[in-house]
């Protein structure tokens, strides 16, 4: 079947209306809508509540960015988040992350400050740099079992780079990091990752295992 983006006009209608959830079909003319298109609804002011249909697989660079959205539905066929895709949605304080989700890409969650919890599933396998960088309100991550890749960035780093994270949990199935005393390492590359911001410990003594930081 041919492919189809939601590019944002489906969603002029509804503005005329102050319509506040937006609902994507999952078929247009008969095809299955797999995608949300770059930007499609990039500084939309009208919508709060956005759910998608099982059918979508990915949500494409930018395409709520800056909007006014506070609770996202993925639906359980969504593979992956692209780069700014929820950058800067200052309102979004629910989103579900299901399983079969593979990759957040760089910036996702990007200066989305009123998000304070987030469990990754099993699938996901990838996590691009600076994805929740900026997120003030966030306080605890949950690792899932087959994450490999938390990514950097040349300018910003840390995916986490959550000024007020208090807890990251991880797995004890995930064969690439685990948690020792609020502290975050790497066991696949040997570095260790992230000190905890409420960690009571004084002093940090680094394993003479790990070979960086």
């Amino acid at each position: 079947e041919p492919l189809v983006s939601i590019t944002g006009l489906t969603f002029v209608s509804s503005k005329s209306n102050n319509d506040k959830k937006l609902i994507i079909p999952e078929k247009i003319n008969g095809h299955n809508v797999e995608r949300i298109a770059c930007s499609a609804f990039c500084k939309n002011e009208y919508i709060e509540k956005v759910v998608l249909p099982d059918t979508i697989k990915y949500i494409e660079r930018n395409a709520f960015q800056e909007s006014s959205v506070k609770s996202v539905h993925l639906g359980k066929n969504i593979e992956q988040i692209g780069p700014s895709a929820f950058e800067k949605c200052h309102n979004l304080i629910d989103i579900n992350l299901p399983e079969g989700l593979k990759t957040i890409s760089r910036g996702a969650f990007m200066d989305c400050n009123s998000l304070t919890d987030i469990v990754f599933p099993d699938s996901l396998v990838s996590l691009g740099g600076s994805v929740f960088d900026c997120c003030s309100s966030l306080r605890s991550i949950h690792i899932g079992a087959n994450l490999i890749n938390i990514g950097y960035s040349k300018d910003t780093d840390f995916a986490f780079g959550a000024y007020n994270l208090e807890k990251i949990t991880v797995s004890p199935l995930n064969k690439c990091y685990r948690v020792e005393k609020d502290i975050l390492y790497n066991t696949y590359e040997n570095f260790l990752m992230k000190v905890f911001n409420n960690s009571a410990q004084k002093d940090v003594v680094v394993p003479k295992w790990v070979a960086g930081v």
